[in-house]
């Protein structure tokens, strides 16, 4: 309001709960302070408004997205009840106390939504920063082998994990990883069966693939070289190794 004994006496108490700055309707230093200072809440105290200040906070509403309360007489209000950023009218006459009351749980209500928000918001980034991450299918009969290189990558990758060669062929049927680690010795469908499906489908023939082994034999490496995997990571590898050699290929 203009600085009438009331405004400033709600100002004074609003001081005692919240961080409260008391502006005039000056639209230009209204429109600063909200830009710079970013307020919650905006309080405007109409109560026997001149009309070059009633048309200022009607600009003032059109214009910025901050929530307000409007403090007055019911017919007074009522002149801004088209507004849509008008959380709250407390109609006058009313306590003082009472106001604050009323300020306090619209305040408290912003704040749960912008708690939401923000952490909607943090959710969002955080998916769509893990949907940029490299995806890699681990592929292995083993619990523990999967659980182990999982926690290798995941701080890394984006890694999905499949027990067995048909599982794995379930989830590329679903999503397309950027790299397969297929254990090379599976029951019933081996990686190098499991491989063969692969490279048998049009859609997941060129999915670049390293065989993940318990041993080092270079006979094993023969009999899959048709295949054309991109290599071998020995399962006993330490953790370092195996990034390193993940990265070396993804950064070519």
């Amino acid at each position: 309001s203009e600085f009438t004994k009331v405004a400033i006496n709600i100002h004074e108490q609003m001081k005692t709960l919240f961080d409260a700055t008391f502006l005039g309707f000056d639209l230009n230093k209204a429109r600063a302070f909200i830009k710079e200072e970013k307020p919650v809440l905006a309080v405007a105290y109409v109560k026997d408004l001149p009309y070059e200040s009633e048309h200022a906070l009607h600009l003032l509403l059109g214009a910025e997205e901050i929530p307000f309360i409007l403090i007055g007489s019911k017919d007074e209000c009522h002149d801004f009840f088209n507004q849509g950023n008008i959380k709250k009218y407390i109609i006058t006459p009313i306590a003082i106390k009472d106001i604050l009351l009323q300020i306090e749980s619209t305040v408290d209500m912003i704040e749960c939504r912008l708690s939401k928000k923000e952490k909607e918001r943090k959710e969002a980034e955080e998916l769509a920063e893990m949907n940029m991450r490299k995806h890699i299918l681990v592929v292995d009969d083993d619990i523990v082998t999967l659980r182990t290189v999982m926690n290798y990558l995941k701080d890394d990758y984006r890694v999905t994990v499949a027990k067995s060669g048909t599982a794995a062929i379930s989830v590329l049927g679903k999503e397309i990883p950027d790299l397969i680690l297929l254990d090379y010795e599976m029951p019933v469908c081996d990686g190098v069966q499991t491989l063969k499906l692969i490279r048998s489908e049009e859609k997941f023939k060129n999915i670049p693939v390293f065989f993940l082994t318990g041993v080092d034999d270079s006979e094993q490496v023969r009999t899959a070289v048709e295949l054309m995997p991109e290599g071998y990571i020995l399962k006993s590898t330490s953790q370092e190794m195996i990034l390193e050699k993940i990265k070396n290929f993804f950064d070519k």
